[in-house]
């Protein structure tokens, strides 16, 4: 019997109880490419509210993979990071279930879930900070890089920070012949699921990084140096990884109220 079925059998059960559910939804649909490949950054409960404050920090790898030190804040004279509020940032929305895990940090907690569960997702980005390309000072950066560095120890250049909000509602399984059910209830995989009430909302920062070693690279080879400037950071760009902690980067930022 195809799920397509068991939904109309359990709508024509449901009937009697005056419980309706949606059609079918789509589950586990794919986060974007680009999205996939922002660099996560799993500190939030302070730094959500001073974005501005970590735009221009250098940042050098420790010998865990996943910490960072702060290193100087490289800022062109009177140009403040630009911040801006992002309306109509919805970047996802899916219901998902354990199989969501497979697409990468920002459904991470999907493999937390049980085969009963399901979880009404959505991601929205809502605040940006960006250095503009014209203000990013890459001469400095280019000297950081000459520097000598100990052996494997990787040194980026913050140029933009990004907040995006992740909401979840999350449904269970329930019986074909339940009574008395509140909340929204549809039929997927050959089963009804109800979500609940409530609803958790996360923050998740990410980081658009310049790789300063690339950069260097780059500038010291004119066949593979865009010309543009803009072009030539966008080559020099670090995407796909995670980071933990900036040790000593809490130093740097003035808490403000929520």
């Amino acid at each position: 019997m195809t799920r397509y079925v068991w939904i109309a059998l359990f709508a024509s059960l449901l009937g009697g109880c005056g419980v309706t559910f949606s059609n079918v939804p789509e589950f586990n649909k794919g986060l974007p490419e680009d999205f996939k490949r922002r660099v996560l950054w799993n500190e939030t409960d302070l730094f959500k509210y001073n974005l501005e404050q970590l735009a221009g920090h250098v940042i050098y790898s420790k010998a865990s993979a996943a910490e960072y030190d702060r290193g100087p804040r490289l800022v062109t004279n009177g140009k403040s990071p630009s911040f801006k509020l992002i309306d109509n940032g919805q970047v996802y929305h899916s219901k998902v279930d354990n199989g969501a895990k497979a697409e990468g940090s920002y459904l991470a907690f999907a493999s937390t879930m049980s085969a009963e569960q399901t979880a009404d997702v959505s991601i929205i980005d809502t605040a940006q900070v960006f250095i503009p390309y014209e203000d990013v000072p890459v001469d400095e950066l280019v000297k950081i890089a000459e520097a000598s560095a100990p052996q494997g120890v990787k040194r980026y250049y913050i140029q933009g920070v990004l907040l995006a909000s992740v909401t979840t509602r999350y449904g269970a399984k329930i019986n074909a012949d339940a009574s008395g059910i509140v909340g929204d209830t549809f039929g997927a995989k050959g089963s009804v699921y109800n979500e609940q009430q409530a609803v958790g909302r996360d923050f998740r920062i990410s980081l658009l990084l310049i790789d300063i070693d690339r950069m260097a690279m780059l500038k010291k080879a004119p066949q593979l140096n865009p010309q543009a400037k803009s072009a030539f950071i966008k080559a020099s760009r670090a995407d796909g990884f995670q980071i933990d902690r900036i040790v000593g980067i809490e130093s740097a930022v003035i808490p403000t109220q929520d």
